[in-house]
């Protein structure tokens, strides 16, 4: 697609966009080109489904965080929302009458892995007043301009809705839980959009400075009121059950440090709620009174799903990266915030240096090598979620040990000398046989992993080691240069699709038996498509070692622009459907850009 991107941040196409999502702190409003598709709220799940409206095939369209704008002759129409709004504003000049047809479920999924979903639908009781329409006091419809000249039942919980212009021949229509009474959505976004702008580093050119914007948007707009709880979600396709991620609330909450502080500190304490004695999930579910029976049954009924949820609140009990980032997020927040009393605030009466220490020695209790270096099971259980790795696995390990590092630079802070003595020798030591076993040699790079059988191809997520220092100077170098000739797919012509950005690993993975899902595919998922978080935290470690950045931090979101994905992607590749948008790790870019651009 063609696009333009305009010295403010917006960004100008011919055309619409195949889809695009505003976000606030309880709903998401998904568009499907230009006409409204549906409004789901992070509490109440699926609100509206829009199935007609009578709005054209726009000539020209823009598009800004929380914001967008559509014209056709002599006629405009927009869709707004801020920040800490609970409602989307739709605002249309020129159109005579706005006809919207739509169906009002009210209906929140309960999703767990083997089972089929549930949906629990609230009881729908529809209050018409002259200048609004409620739904079961979840859901506000108000003409803030305009009226109603026809609001019709068409069937079941279907409904037509159509609203004449004013005077000036302008309509508009306030969605949500709590809409506005004069349009304050409208002012609220320009607030937004110039407070995201300020936040900019300076000296940025017009690709630079979009990419920041909606990535900084893209980590604010994932903090979500889930109704028992206020958290990062990970991302739209991540809400039901509610629950926040290890690791994408890691990297999310990175670029948040800098503007939303206070969000972060939230955050440490919503994770800590998962982090127990025996390991921490991939996340932790936020779950109603009904939703919470209905998991108790489910768990007593199957024995794979008991394994899975050991505790009430896990989302994939036990995974291998969630502990350190654990760590590593209570580390960065302090080095930033100086903040010292998150160690001891309490969660499940413990507190978060209590919470650490679990962790450390949860790290501890693993199966061992000979030199003292994780043997991780064989699972799926990081990151990589369909792909077997077992044994010596670099991305995991490197985790760890970054954890360690950090846990003793977070006990000097307490003056903790015994503990932290004690994990300075285990660090170092773990560290020289991280490097002396994890490296080969003979290609010049991290091995993936050596376990049932030697995984020597290139791994994206083997930067970790180097963002943490944990690589020896010239291994680090000797990985980086391998990534760039490797992984950028510019410089690799071994790969058939020329230049469309980083690929997490080459060649692919060479045992199928290690894959399932969508990563048994070549270049899709896990196995060589693009993950933009970590192609920039690559070009993080790219700039710290000397190398250009420019290429893995900004090719994901030229290919992004030139596909329309505007809400930033999970991960895409050249021949398969991408993944969700408006991911929150992938907001990561805003922090990798302040690391460069900000003296």
């Amino acid at each position: 697609m063609d696009y333009k991107i305009l010295e403010n941040g917006l960004v100008s196409y011919t055309k619409a966009v195949n889809s695009y999502v505003l976000s606030n702190v309880t709903e998401n409003f998904v568009l499907k080109g230009a006409k409204p598709d549906k409004l789901y709220s992070s509490k109440e799940g699926l609100l509206l489904q829009f199935s007609k409206s009578n709005f054209e095939e726009p000539l020209t369209a823009q598009y800004w965080p929380n914001g967008c704008s559509f014209q056709k002759n002599g006629m405009s129409w927009s869709f707004l929302t801020s920040d800490k709004a609970r409602s989307i504003l739709l605002i249309v000049n020129g159109l005579r009458r706005v006809e919207l047809r739509f169906e009002v479920p009210l209906k929140r999924s309960f999703k767990v892995p083997f089972l089929e979903p549930v949906d629990f639908e609230k009881p729908l009781e529809v209050n018409l007043s002259k200048r609004s329409i409620n739904f079961s006091n979840l859901l506000k419809i108000s003409i803030l301009e305009g009226k109603i000249v026809d609001f019709v039942h068409k069937d079941g919980r279907i409904f037509e809705l159509i609203v004449e212009s004013n005077d000036s021949n302008l309509v508009k229509i306030s969605f949500g839980e709590d809409t506005s009474a004069d349009g304050s959505e409208e002012n609220e976004n320009r607030v937004y959009l110039r407070k995201l702008c300020e936040y900019c580093p300076p000296g940025l050119n017009n690709l630079e400075k979009s990419l920041y914007l909606f990535a900084l948007h893209t980590a604010i707009s994932c903090w979500k009121d889930f109704g028992v709880a206020m958290a990062l979600s990970a991302g739209n396709n991540y809400s039901f059950p509610p629950r926040t991620y290890f690791r994408d609330g890691f990297w999310t909450s990175l670029t948040l440090l800098r503007s939303n502080p206070g969000i972060v500190r939230k955050q440490i304490l919503a994770l800590a709620q998962g982090v127990h004695e025996d390991g921490c999930p991939s996340a932790v579910m936020f779950l109603n009174d009904d939703e919470r029976k209905l998991l108790k049954d489910f768990i007593s009924k199957s024995p794979q799903l008991a394994k899975f949820v050991r505790y009430e609140n896990d989302w994939w009990s036990d995974h291998h990266d969630s502990g350190p980032f654990f760590v590593l997020l209570v580390y960065e927040y302090l080095k930033f915030t100086g903040d010292m009393s998150i160690l001891f605030e309490k969660v499940d009466k413990k507190t978060i240096l209590e919470k650490l220490d679990l962790i450390m020695l949860r790290i501890d209790r693993y199966p061992k090598d000979k030199d003292g270096l994780m043997l991780r099971p064989y699972d799926s259980n990081d990151w990589a979620d369909n792909v077997f790795r077992n044994g010596l696995v670099s991305y995991d390990l490197a985790l760890q040990i970054a954890a360690l590092g950090k846990a003793i630079e977070i006990l000097k802070l307490v003056a903790d000398d015994a503990k932290k003595e004690n994990l300075q020798q285990k660090y170092n030591k773990l560290k020289i046989k991280f490097n002396q076993k994890l490296f080969n040699h003979e290609k010049g790079y991290y091995y993936d992993f050596v376990g049932t059988y030697v995984e020597d191809h290139l791994s994206l997520d083997t930067v970790v080691a180097i963002l943490y220092d944990l690589a020896d100077k010239d291994k680090a170098l000797s990985t980086l240069s391998k990534m760039g000739e490797l992984l950028q797919t510019k410089n690799n012509p071994q790969q058939p699709y020329g230049d469309w950005g980083v690929m997490n690993v080459w060649p692919t993975y060479r045992k199928r038996s290690h894959l399932f899902g969508k990563s048994a595919f070549a270049f899709r998922y896990h196995n060589a498509s693009c993950w933009p978080y970590l192609s920039c935290a690559f070009a993080l470690a790219q700039f710290k070692n000397g190398f250009d950045p420019s290429y893995a931090l900004i090719r994901w979101w030229e290919y992004s622009l030139e596909k329309g994905w505007l809400n930033l992607v999970e991960y895409y590749s050249p021949v398969y459907p991408r993944g969700g948008l408006n991911q929150g790790w992938s907001s990561f870019a805003g922090f990798v850009i302040d690391e460069i651009y900000r003296k």
